[in-house]
């Protein structure tokens, strides 16, 4: 795999640390060369990675409710927004995004016992059909720190393609491999956030907010522990 083969939120991830925030509450997460809050990063990335997929005509990303706090949340609430798979050849499209794509075209047969688990999820919850909590706790992320279980599928994309390494046996931590190669993502890490912030600012701002707020409340729920 090479470097223009990775996916708009892997890209974001390898220079996490010039843009997440600091560890707060508990929830530190490791990306190369920093210390991040896990929460607000891994809500980040799958923002990144469900606008990417929309940039790509693969996934069409709706507000289905406004924005509101939310008292009192059952089976993971319901979404903000929906995200529904659109026809389309995903050549080779792995990472974050990927795997997004992959359960939101997922069948309803899939599985051992079908999507039942899901389905009844979504009944208690009162969610969309394609309500985008259900899709992000539909990636089976870890109970005990599931903001490392979103960020894993763009570290494993960047590992497989020998831009980064894992060091430690316990607490395995990325740190970069290939410096050259990593620098020359730097103009393309430019051009997406670019990218992101016209979309929010002329485009769709509230859509973006909403899209943000569903994968915080999705992560959150996801921990059990």
């Amino acid at each position: 795999m090479s470097g223009a083969e990775l996916t708009s939120s892997t890209v974001r991830w390898l220079f996490a640390a010039d843009w997440a925030e600091a560890p707060s509450g508990g929830q530190p997460m490791r990306v190369p060369g920093a210390k991040v809050s896990g929460l607000e990063t891994a809500a980040s990335l799958l923002t990144i990675a469900v606008w990417s997929l929309g940039d790509r005509g693969l996934v069409e990303t709706e507000q289905i409710r406004p924005i509101e706090r939310e008292r009192v949340v059952t089976m993971g609430g319901k979404s903000f927004a929906r995200v529904r798979p659109l026809p389309g050849e995903a050549l080779r499209l792995g990472g974050l995004e990927g795997a997004l794509l992959s359960k939101a075209r997922e069948p309803a047969s899939a599985g051992l016992l079908g999507r039942f688990d899901d389905m009844l999820a979504d009944k208690l919850s009162g969610d969309d059909e394609h309500g985008l909590r259900g899709l992000v706790l539909s990636l089976e992320l870890n109970s005990g720190q599931p903001w490392v279980s979103v960020a894993n599928y763009a570290r494993d994309q960047a590992r497989a393609a020998g831009l980064v390494e894992l060091e430690g046996r316990i607490r395995r931590k990325p740190v970069i491999a290939d410096p050259g190669a990593i620098e020359s993502l730097r103009a393309r890490d430019r051009e997406i956030a670019e990218a992101r912030r016209r979309y929010r600012e002329r485009e769709a701002p509230e859509l973006d907010q909403a899209v943000f707020a569903d994968c915080v409340a999705a992560v959150s729920w996801a921990r059990t522990d």
